[in-house]
């Protein structure tokens, strides 16, 4: 499940995926624009794919 919460004016999404937190800003302040990301995410979620972050040079390193 994707939760979302405030910052200051920002909204921002939460949830776990393989086992660890996970944090992404919506990038708004409006609550309906957020609801419609988290929405999104949480679909993304349910059907498998998840979002890939650039590899470490520690991970590029231990791949070779």
């Amino acid at each position: 499940m994707v939760r979302l919460y405030k910052r200051g004016k920002i909204w921002y999404l939460r949830w776990s995926e393989n086992g660890k937190i996970r944090k992404q800003s919506t990038k708004t302040t409006r609550k309906e624009v957020a609801e419609e990301i988290r929405r999104k995410r949480e679909e993304e979620l349910l059907l498998g794919r998840t979002i890939k972050r650039p590899m470490s040079v520690n991970e590029l390193l231990e791949a070779f």
